[in-house]
């Protein structure tokens, strides 16, 4: 459409009237711009619409000089309008209801031409269409349509204003509705709740806690928070809660419990003051809030006490208990369970797998079957014996009982609970008895052996002098006869020296088993040595064992009994050849050496190349009945040790620096004047 010079300054005057009129509410303004657009552009129909969401909202219709405000809605994509949105621009349309037939405020106008330009808000989404209709063809110059993108800008503004406004005014709606809930919901309940100002002064309260205190609500607004009877029949308190005011003007949240005064009685507030600050971090204000307390205190009380008298009877029984949460896996022990182990309650972690990995390996499939069974109701209740490790990283046995004491709703297992004991002692003892029962059987098997002995020694000792005799005078009467086969005489000679042996070794044995007191002499330790030695020399070359003997000739003897000294060295010597009789002993070496000590004493060491002493074994060496043979009988050592501290000495073991064992024995060389005439 072309205006004239004078039409256009027409246009541009009724354009500026109209602009100056462009205030107050937004909906004012869109009545005016949609009849300003329909003047200055000429049209018979003007719509102002809003998209919400998928449709759109006619808030200002222009029908030839007539106004329609809020005239209803349509969805948005059956209009051109919604290729205004799309494109963001202005979109122009001739014989527009052809093209858009579904929308019926087209054809309710007759309209042919249309005209849509966009409104965007700040997020640059269109939220508003303005267009344009005419029951006939209408052009639109290029200063028409920079016109209508201006009054588009105008419109966007407003709806966004309109937009904010709706948004307080519901906010403000929703503020007051629940501040009346809010108000409604504490007056009905006991919560103690004040609002205060930044002198402490109180400016709200609900209220049922005043109701119970026989306070009116009005005489309460104004006064100093904690300046009320209900606090004031206890200064103390009331200098508590003052205190608390103080803190919290200073920026602190303060929390408290309390004694206050109600028509009930006394009971125990659980409080807390905390500040309230503006946006520019100034306190503004104190709220306080308080519940009461007064039953759970007693019943914490209660459970309190209940608990320490258990907590003591379990001590007295030196019993520790514990509770086990089977679905978190959560664990608690109480402080004697773990002072059982050495630790502080602190020091345990409160969950199952902790005590798992205490318990001793060897013991863990036996006491979780136990207590599977309880949780499967195969047994009402477990017992067990089990080791578990203490923190100085010792076993220590324990008795366990327990039983599952809380069940869902379909009877699975929630919760186990039971008690331990410590059994080590007892445990220690049970060892004990059981060692000292084997002692005795041996002891039994030895006292059978040794009377059985003394029988065959006492059978024994008249043939052997027979023999002895026999060969003796075999020997004297037939001297000319066997002087032809002197290989004869070797061999009766010889017939004759061991059955006179054996006969020695005989009384001997005759005499340990009546204990009878033998004779003390001077004896040389390197010639019993060497007797002993003699004695073993098959053995020895059989096993192909190399001897090393240091025995300075210069060596006093010793005052002793000669079968003591030979039966200690031929302990010990055999001690070291069953050491070294095994295969992986491939360096074999036997070592017998003696010095003086300066105390006058004599010390002589046996020594091997032997595999050493299991570490198990090294502190009970010397007991009776220990070995470290599968067969040794275990009496070797111990009878070693009795003979050495009979003579006032001592005997003890030490592993070599590279590979075996050495005992040394420490002997005085004259125990005493007192056993010469012995």
């Amino acid at each position: 459409m072309k205006f004239s010079k004078k039409d256009q300054l027409i246009r541009l005057k009724k354009l500026y009237e109209l602009s100056m009129e462009l205030s107050g509410d937004p909906m004012d303004i869109f009545v005016k711009v949609a009849r300003m657009i329909g003047e200055i552009m000429d049209v018979k129909v003007v719509c102002l619409s809003e998209i919400r969401g998928n449709d759109l909202y006619f808030l200002s219709v222009y029908v030839q000089g007539e106004i329609h405000i809020n005239a209803g809605c349509c969805p948005l994509e059956i209009t051109p309008c919604a290729t205004v949105e799309e494109s963001k621009d202005i979109r122009m349309y001739q014989n527009v209801i052809a093209l858009f037939p579904r929308a019926d405020f087209l054809k309710v106008h007759n309209a042919f031409s249309y005209c849509g330009f966009p409104s965007l808000g700040h997020s640059g989404k269109v939220v508003a269409v303005t267009c344009l209709l005419d029951d006939r063809p209408h052009e639109f110059s290029i200063e028409d349509q920079e016109l209508l993108r201006i009054f588009g800008q105008r419109v966007g503004l407003e709806i966004e204003r309109k937009r904010m406004d709706e948004e307080r005014k519901e906010d403000g709606t929703r503020r007051e509705l629940e501040r009346g809930l809010l108000r409604r919901a504490l007056d009905g309940l006991f919560v103690y709740v004040a609002l205060m100002d930044r002198s402490g002064r109180v400016v709200e309260a609900n209220r049922s806690p005043l109701d119970a205190a026989g306070i009116r609500r009005e005489d309460y607004i104004g006064t100093q928070f904690g300046d009320s009877r209900a606090w004031a029949y206890d200064p103390a308190v009331q200098a508590c809660v003052k205190t608390a005011v103080f803190r919290a003007q200073q920026g602190e949240t303060v929390r408290y419990d309390a004694p206050l005064s109600m028509a009930k009685g006394i009971v125990t507030i659980d409080f807390s003051i905390a500040p309230l600050f503006d946006g520019q971090g100034r306190i503004t204000h104190l709220v306080a809030c308080g519940v009461d307390i007064t039953e759970r205190k007693k019943t914490e009380d209660a459970l309190r006490c209940s608990e320490e008298r258990l907590e003591l009877a379990m001590m007295g029984a030196e019993l520790g208990w514990w509770d086990w949460d089977i679905h978190s896996g959560a664990a608690a022990f109480s402080e004697r369970w773990a002072n059982m182990l050495g630790y502080a309650r602190e020091e345990i972690q409160p969950t199952f797998e902790a005590w798992e990995r205490l318990v001793h390996p060897d013991d863990l499939p036996n006491v979780k079957r136990a207590v599977i069974d309880n949780l499967d109701a195969k047994k009402p209740f477990f017992e067990i014996e089990y080791r578990i490790l203490s923190k100085n990283n010792e076993w220590k046995w324990t008795l366990g009982r327990g039983k599952v004491v809380t069940c869902t709703t379909d009877g699975k297992p929630m919760r186990v609970t039971g008690i331990d004991m410590d059994i080590s002692s007892r445990k220690d003892l049970e060892e004990r008895l059981r060692q000292r029962q084997e002692e005795l059987y041996y002891a039994q098997r030895l006292t059978a052996a040794g009377e059985l002995t003394a029988i065959v020694a006492h059978e024994l000792n008249q043939p052997l002098g027979a023999i002895s005799n026999f060969v003796g005078g075999a020997l004297l009467r037939f001297r000319e006869q066997l002087s032809d086969t002197p290989a004869l005489v070797d061999v009766l000679e010889r017939v004759l020296q061991l059955s006179q042996r054996a006969t020695t070794v005989i009384r001997g044995i005759r005499a340990l088993v009546r204990k009878q007191q033998g004779k003390r002499e001077l004896v040389s330790l390197g010639e019993v040595a060497e007797d002993v030695l003699n004695t073993l020399r098959t053995e020895l070359n059989r096993k192909q064992i190399k001897v090393c003997v240091d025995m300075p000739a210069t060596l006093p003897p010793l005052w002793c009994e000669r079968i003591h000294l030979q039966q200690m060295l031929l302990n010990l010597i055999l001690n070291a050849l069953q050491a070294m009789d095994s295969p992986e002993c491939s360096q074999r070496t036997l070592m017998i050496s003696a010095k003086l000590t300066g105390n006058n004493k004599l010390e002589f060491t046996v020594s091997d190349t032997g595999p050493g002493i299991a570490p198990e074994i090294a502190a009970r060496l010397f007991e009776p009945f220990v070995s470290t043979k599968s067969d040794g009988i275990g009496l070797g050592l111990s009878i070693c040790r009795t003979i050495a501290e009979a003579y006032g000495g001592e005997i003890s073991a030490r592993t070599m620096t590279r590979q075996g064992t050495a005992f040394d024995v420490i002997l005085p060389i004259d125990p005493g004047e007192e056993n010469h005439g012995h």
